[in-house]
């Protein structure tokens, strides 16, 4: 077994800022941070783990001869990096992989915050650490991509990408369904074609040269986040937006123009943020909300739910001219998230928010991206866990 087990590794999740459902459409960009909440992933020895979401050696054994790994993130990116190492002509070591999720509440109840990003890239991280394959960040974003394409078609790798780089960025996302799968798709008639090599679809030249890159943000904006308590299924917004969008006549352009606007809004606010101008993020944000609202309108979702609107209003009735708000994320649900200026007293909007029902989450930016960290010890409400059979997770947001 090797000497390098256990070992862990560490993801923040995300937040979109602004051009969520902008950056669905291939070329499209979007503002996200990642946030000081983390998801990590420990490999230990077949037999030895001592959490209580565990996938073992055995199943990820099954799951590579079958090639079958359903919605679950990190199986299906273990199985890809095996048949990555494989194809690197490595002896594999098998492992059994612990997950222990910090974007959820006591009871487990979704944050919105990207577990499936962050599982995603924090698996990649660990076997590639365990396998000492030296992949750079470009490497890693590459394979994350493909495992989540794997399960959700439409995921736009914005939070792959935010997971990896730490910090504020600005990411483009690429034309998924031209990108290769790596794995049979566990229903009949996969329309991406043959299965490929992982080292053939890594070189394919639908990734983006430089999909994403981070931004320098000025220390005085401060980030506020809000939950409303009810977890949104962002797989299924955004399915019936892309299914309203469908429906439309080919010469309804109200999307291509919505689409259009919604690019604009993202490059003026990279340029306010990274020149410290907070007028301009400031219009930009409210300029979002308003394409969202078109958004809404156009395909009859449910983007800013009532509790969100709540969220959005009350910080911007304290804040004034020196806030800015808006739902964050596919929206029905979840989180909403606020850009202040340091002179604004935020204990009086998350006091606001209490008195409504909103849940402040003590949510920072976080200054670095998915690392290999120091075994931890785990709490004591995941020890004796070891029989403890695992069970497909489907941590999409």
């Amino acid at each position: 077994m090797s000497s390098r087990l256990p070992l862990t590794a560490q993801a923040p999740g995300k937040l979109y800022v602004t051009g969520e459902y902008g950056v669905v459409e291939p070329g499209c960009s979007a503002v996200l941070i990642a946030v000081d909440k983390y998801l990590s992933v420990t490999l230990r020895a077949p037999g030895s783990h001592r959490g209580h979401d565990v996938l073992t050696a055995a199943r990820i054994s099954q799951a590579i001869d079958t090639a079958r790994t359903g919605t679950d993130y990190a199986l299906t990116t273990a199985v890809i990096m095996e048949k990555f190492r494989s194809e690197r002509g490595l002896t594999r070591i098998p492992v059994d992989l612990d997950v222990h999720n910090d974007l959820r509440d006591a009871n487990g109840a979704k944050y919105g915050l990207g577990s499936s990003g962050a599982i995603t890239v924090a698996t990649v991280t660990a076997f590639d650490a365990l396998y000492q394959l030296g992949l750079s960040e470009y490497d890693k974003y590459r394979l994350g991509l493909l495992a989540s394409i794997q399960v959700a078609p439409r995921a736009s790798g914005g939070d792959v990408a935010a997971c990896l780089s730490g910090g504020w960025s600005c990411y483009t996302s690429p034309d998924r369904p031209k990108l290769p799968r790596v794995l049979p798709v566990d229903v009949a008639g996969d329309p991406q074609g043959p299965v490929s090599s992982v080292t053939d679809a890594l070189a394919s030249e639908h990734f983006a040269e430089t999909p994403f890159r981070r931004l320098t943000v000025p220390e005085n904006l401060t980030v506020l986040v809000g939950w409303t308590g009810r977890p949104a299924l962002t797989d299924q917004l955004v399915g019936e937006v892309h299914s309203s969008k469908q429906a439309c006549s080919e010469s309804d352009e109200s999307f291509q123009s919505l689409l259009a606007t919604y690019q604009h809004i993202v490059a003026d606010v990279v340029t306010g943020l990274e020149s410290g101008d907070f007028a301009t993020v400031r219009d930009g944000m409210v300029a979002t909300r308003t394409a969202l609202h078109q958004l809404q309108q156009l395909t009859g979702t449910s983007i800013e739910t009532p509790a969100l609107k709540t969220l959005i209003d009350l910080a911007q009735q304290v804040g004034g001219q020196l806030c800015c708000a808006k739902s964050s994320g596919a929206g029905g649900g979840d989180c909403g998230i606020v850009l202040a200026d340091q002179s604004v007293d935020t204990a009086l909007i998350t006091g606001a928010w209490q008195e409504a029902g909103i849940t402040p989450l003590p949510i920072g930016v976080s200054p670095t991206g998915a690392r290999i960290i120091e075994t931890p010890d785990l709490p004591a409400s995941h020890q004796g866990q070891h029989e403890t059979p695992y069970e497909a997770k489907d941590y999409h947001q």
